[in-house]
């Protein structure tokens, strides 16, 4: 994820938050995961503007899995959150899309393990 922020740091910034102790590991499909952060990254960059801040926190979910909390968000939410793409990557590995009510976050839950890709 890393990699990933970094190459899209041209359009705006990224701070990761992750806890030093804590390390959620996942099985899934690596390209899948990737796909999606990075199409929710590039969304996230859109919505903030040029020259932003977006935070990206990492937290283990109870069950097992994980979940990334992208936030801080701007205020320049045009109504064009590609759903259908988004929706469509996440499906494929069993990982849930959650959005707040102001458009302010979105999460990625993904589960700890998945039986196959979709």
């Amino acid at each position: 994820m890393v990699n990933i922020s970094g190459f899209l740091s041209y359009a705006g910034k990224a701070r990761i938050n992750a806890s030093p102790n804590v390390h959620p590991m996942v099985m899934t499909g690596p390209f899948h995961l990737q796909h999606l952060i990075y199409q929710v990254l590039v969304y996230a960059f859109k919505a903030t503007g040029p020259g932003k801040e977006i935070q990206i926190s990492i937290f283990p979910e109870e069950k097992g899995g994980l979940r990334l909390t992208f936030s801080g968000l701007g205020e320049l939410y045009d109504g064009n959150f590609p759903a259908d793409s988004i929706f469509t990557i996440a499906k494929s590995i069993e990982a849930k899309i959650c959005m707040s009510d102001d458009f302010q976050a979105i999460d990625i839950v993904v589960p700890e393990t998945i039986e196959r890709i979709k």
